[in-house]
């Protein structure tokens, strides 16, 4: 009978624990967001602004540089260096394997991390006055590819103080209009029609199968290698003037 009442008074007393350290939680977490620590940066709208527009530019910049790799921002295994641009083979002994989807967020996410620091700094947000601004390293980023957009997160601790409160912002999200599904898809039908004919360089069915799907193609072939790169060019996709352009080599021998 008394063990029974004690293990009772341990079962009351390990439920008045969990309680006071929920209380406790609780309090700390109100007291954090409530004093703009850990927030979603609702209060400053100029450093969101600033940060979307440096997430904007930075992918735009890696899905134009990865796309004269193929799509890749690390040189695949398979490639061709070609004054320093490493261009992937996506046909060779008979036989297609072009980039996945899940590839290209993956090299796009690689350059976000390495290069958002570009414009992810102190001295870019000195615009904004009588604001103490310091930027923290990116700690995570997040790219998933869906119809005509790019859906960018970050994950980059800022530290915004004013004369009224202080915060530390570090979610941010961005919806980059990019429609990469549509080439991913023409580059998979290219490839489909070069496998019915895998030692010819498709010279004849190039110029109907651009003027199609709006792509002007251009080429040329390697010497001693039987290898042809293929410039797959959009000039109706453009950002900051630039044409964007996909290249990718196809050994037919």
């Amino acid at each position: 009978m008394i063990q029974k009442e004690m293990q009772n008074k341990k079962g009351q007393v390990t439920i008045f624990i969990v309680i006071a350290i929920l209380l406790v939680a609780g309090i700390v977490i109100y007291f954090l967001f409530s004093n703009g620590v850990f927030s979603s940066g609702a209060k400053y709208p100029e450093v969101n602004q600033i940060v979307e527009d440096c997430i904007e530019e930075i992918t735009m910049d890696g899905i134009y540089w990865n796309g004269l790799q193929g799509g890749y921002y690390d040189a695949p295994s398979n490639s061709i260096n070609i004054d320093s641009v490493y261009v992937p083979i996506y046909f060779n002994n008979n036989k297609a394997s072009a980039i996945k989807t899940e590839t290209i967020q993956e090299e796009l996410r690689k350059y976000l991390q390495e290069n958002l620091v570009i414009c992810l700094n102190d001295n870019n947000f000195k615009k904004i006055p009588n604001m103490n601004i310091s930027v923290g390293n990116t700690k995570e980023v997040s790219v998933v590819i869906e119809d005509n957009q790019i859906n960018v997160e970050i994950n980059t601790p800022i530290s915004v103080s004013s004369e009224e409160s202080s915060q530390i912002i570090s979610s941010f999200k961005k919806e980059v209009g990019f429609d990469y599904v549509s080439k991913l898809n023409n580059l998979n039908e290219f490839l489909t029609m070069q496998e019915t004919e895998p030692t010819m360089i498709l010279f004849s069915q190039m110029e109907l199968f651009g003027k199609e799907r709006g792509i002007e193609i251009e080429g040329f072939e390697l010497e001693n290698s039987s290898t042809y790169v293929y410039d797959f060019i959009y000039p109706q996709t453009k950002y900051n003037s630039r044409v964007y352009l996909f290249s990718f080599g196809v050994r037919y021998k």
